[in-house]
């Protein structure tokens, strides 16, 4: 069972690093079912909850970061949708 705070590391490493999950967990070593499954109960804990303000310790060296949404995103980018309102009949 993954951490909160571990699932918050790999969000934010991503985020910041601009990779996927699959290739963070791969790098990790840790199986992607496992990350999605933590993910999925930290958004439901988090969704019940309501958190205002919460912050996790990532790191050991005492830095705070604040708690991502766990259900704001899945890890993949968006494809751009057509605009087919301008297209000739």
């Amino acid at each position: 069972m993954m951490t909160k705070e571990e699932v918050a590391e790999i969000m934010t490493y991503c985020k910041d690093h601009r990779t996927s999950y699959k290739a963070r967990l791969t790098e990790l070593g840790v199986p992607e079912w496992r990350f999605y499954e933590a993910k999925a109960r930290y958004a439901k804990e988090q969704e019940q909850e309501s958190p205002v303000g919460e912050f996790l310790q990532l790191s050991a060296g005492g830095s705070f970061v604040p708690v991502p949404s766990f259900a704001a995103t899945s890890g993949r980018r968006q494809k751009a949708k057509k605009d087919t309102s301008s297209r000739p009949p």
